[in-house]
């Protein structure tokens, strides 16, 4: 089977070669940032910027079996979506269709959740609406968590899905899935930022842990329209275990 992969970061340049390593398919072409092109390179795997792929499909240029994206930042669009011939497959890092979009995982801190998970799916014209192949579902303690520490312990558990789906794949060619039951929490960017920003009324430790995600911006006051960012107790003391 000829595979395309989409992926950026080193949790999907890590899935890129594991699947190169598989005998069960062939990595036909590769496309996400920079760490999953350095990857690629040393696989000596086909990188295309995903524009370019769209333009190859519309001339007749490659076609592909099965897409595989994971942690891929991009909306796929119609010609790659209706011309894979056993569907494109999304690995998504939260439950669905509870958590569509994206920072899943500081959200199921700030709604104060015991559990938590990571979905594969069928990609379709909507932002995480494709029907569901399977659900991993893991327990968690929000008030030990921070954005970025849910977030590692999801990847872990993504990982090991995309394993069984990709053998799934191989052995079966089109895996049963079913309709989403709900429309669920869809998060946008705009809401995402609109969260950050803590509000009278707010659980402060629990917004302060859920967008604990560094070097990036984390939750924040406003001041005489200035922002200033805020830690707490808990996030103190795991940096200082690290400094010592």
């Amino acid at each position: 089977m000829n595979v395309l992969f989409l992926g950026e970061g080193r949790d999907a340049a890590e899935m890129l070669l594991w699947s190169a390593e598989s005998d069960n398919m062939s990595i036909m072409a590769v496309s996400g940032d920079d760490i999953v092109r350095k990857k690629a390179d040393d696989l000596h795997i086909p990188f295309y910027e995903i524009e370019k792929i769209y333009e190859m499909l519309k001339n007749g240029r490659i076609e592909f079996d099965v897409t595989f994206s994971f942690l891929f930042g991009k909306i796929l669009k119609k010609p790659l979506i209706e011309s894979t011939k056993y569907g494109c497959i999304n690995f998504h890092p939260a439950p669905l269709p509870d958590y569509k979009g994206r920072a899943g995982c500081s959200f199921a801190i700030i709604d104060k959740l015991n559990e938590w998970g990571c979905t594969a799916h069928y990609i379709d014209a909507g932002i995480d609406t494709g029907s569901i192949i399977t659900v991993k579902r893991f327990p968690i303690e929000w008030k030990k968590e921070t954005g970025i520490s849910l977030k590692e312990k999801t990847v872990k558990v993504l990982k090991d899905l995309y394993k069984e789906v990709f053998v799934d794949v191989f052995r079966y060619k089109t895996i049963s899935s079913f309709n989403q039951s709900h429309a669920g929490k869809y998060i946008s960017k705009k809401i995402m930022l609109d969260a950050m920003e803590i509000k009278p009324g707010d659980d402060v430790d629990a917004k302060i842990q859920a967008f604990w995600f560094p070097p990036h911006e984390g939750a924040y006051i406003t001041i005489e329209n200035k922002k200033y960012m805020l830690i707490n107790d808990f996030i103190l003391r795991q940096v200082s275990s690290v400094i010592e």
